[in-house]
């Protein structure tokens, strides 16, 4: 039975083992040794070059290795499929065998793409009776390099003027550098912000919220940042 091979890089080298057997199922080495050819797609194109094969490989009867240099030939091309024939061989007194041992492709599967759960994270703030004195309120560390896209805000009344730093893992407590260019002001009507003096997240950081003023007496002040894990 042919082998799959794989779906190899372009020009890189192919390496199988195959076996012969004589008819009692005794291994066998080839007493003509034949020829390997290797076949493009589904056509009569063909050819042997780049082909390295070892017959008795490491001296053990009926176990033989076969190299494939993809790079010398123009033939080994990205997008196309490859079939490993052995012609005109023999084994155990039997001549004219021909089978199939391989087939590869070059670049021509799609990959299975890793599922990603939950790519898109929030951290939030619920504030009650917020206050100018209400800095370094942390929320968790960042596990991966991610990218900020938005933030959304507003309060129940007043207004609340604040920052969102991004800190050092290993000194949460110790000033970062903030999101926004300014302080943003988050009022009544909420509101939502796409644009940023920063976005990147180092894996590890802390997302840091700070509040510079309040006015008019806010109860409830909401602030979420939205991220992706790049």
């Amino acid at each position: 039975m042919a082998q799959f091979l794989g779906d190899i890089v372009e020009d890189s080298t192919v390496y199988f083992i195959w076996a012969t057997n004589a008819a009692g199922g005794t291994s066998a080495t080839r007493e003509i040794n034949g020829t390997i050819r290797v076949y493009k797609d589904n056509s009569l194109v063909q050819t042997e070059s780049g082909i390295t094969d070892i017959e008795d490989f490491d001296s053990v009867t009926g176990v033989h290795s076969v190299s494939i240099d993809t790079s010398v030939s123009s033939f080994y091309s990205v997008g196309s499929d490859y079939q490993v024939v052995i012609v005109d061989t023999g084994v155990d007194g039997v001549e004219n065998i021909n089978a199939p041992i391989g087939y590869f492709s070059i670049e021509n599967r799609i990959p299975l793409k890793p599922v990603v759960t939950y790519r898109t994270q929030t951290v939030s703030w619920y504030i009650e009776d917020p206050v100018a004195s209400d800095n370094d309120l942390l929320t968790r560390e960042i596990p991966d390099a991610s990218s900020i896209t938005e933030v959304i805000f507003g309060t129940d009344t007043g207004t609340v003027d604040f920052n969102i730093e991004i800190r050092n893992k290993l000194t949460p407590l110790t000033a970062g550098t903030d999101i926004l260019a300014a302080d943003d002001q988050a009022g009544t009507t909420g509101e939502s912000v796409t644009s940023f003096s920063v976005t990147a997240i180092s894996a590890g950081s802390w997302i840091v919220l700070d509040i510079s003023a309040v006015a008019s007496s806010p109860t409830e002040f909401v602030c979420t940042l939205i991220y992706s894990f790049d």
